[in-house]
């Protein structure tokens, strides 16, 4: 038996967890005819982080609220459905930001990391010389 695979959890991407509350949240959006969207957003919601648990719950003023219980942040949204779980997943929404940065707030230092990281895996440095592959083409 091999022993690494004894305490081997595998990776889950951004999740709810399932409670009475996601439960009825998600019959309502199936009763309403909405399975393929609440599917099409959970499934885009899932591709963003890895091992990310999410808690939905319902605050005194019968707003929703969703947990992010990885870094403690929180988002309230007025209504839970395929549509906020949407937002949830969309990169450019504050909801998003709000509950998957741990800060908001930009710093120089921040930005000049996240720029050299963007750089490093999306840019080269330099262009490749497209033209020797063409003489030699032309050569065989």
């Amino acid at each position: 038996m091999n022993i690494k695979a004894i305490g081997y959890q595998p990776a889950f991407q951004a999740r709810f967890i399932k409670n009475e509350l996601m439960m009825n949240s998600t019959r309502t959006e199936v009763e309403s005819g909405y399975e393929e969207e609440l599917d099409h957003a959970l499934k885009d919601l899932s591709k963003h982080h890895s091992n990310v648990a999410l808690l939905l719950s319902k605050t005194d003023s019968n707003e929703y609220e969703v947990f992010n219980l990885f870094n403690n942040n929180s988002v309230i949204i007025p209504g839970f459905n395929s549509d906020t779980i949407s937002e949830l997943s969309n990169v450019k929404s504050p909801l998003y930001k709000t509950l998957f940065n741990k800060t908001l707030t930009m710093t120089p230092g921040r930005a000049n990391q996240i720029t050299n990281t963007i750089a490093n895996k999306y840019f080269v440095t330099h262009s490749p010389d497209y033209t020797l592959g063409r003489k030699l083409e032309g050569i065989v």
